[in-house]
């Protein structure tokens, strides 16, 4: 597992754990699919695990918000 994660670092520098990998693939399927099949293939027994990755993603947009935002 430690040299994959070094080699993934290798590729994309932002990657900085196996759980950045879950999370962005976790993002990727609420962007495609419905939150009941999300916290399935997820894996989440509540649907509140899921939902906090959508905040994940809500923050994230903010962040990119403030940063070009020409009034900011």
């Amino acid at each position: 597992m430690q040299s994959l994660s070094s080699e993934l670092k290798g590729i994309n520098p932002v990657i900085h754990n196996a759980g950045h990998i879950r999370a962005s693939v976790i993002l990727n399927w609420i962007k495609m699919y419905d939150k009941r099949q999300v916290q399935y293939m997820a894996g989440h027994k509540w649907i509140s695990s899921t939902e906090n990755y959508e905040v994940q993603e809500l923050t994230g947009l903010t962040d990119l918000l403030t940063k070009h935002h020409p009034f900011s």
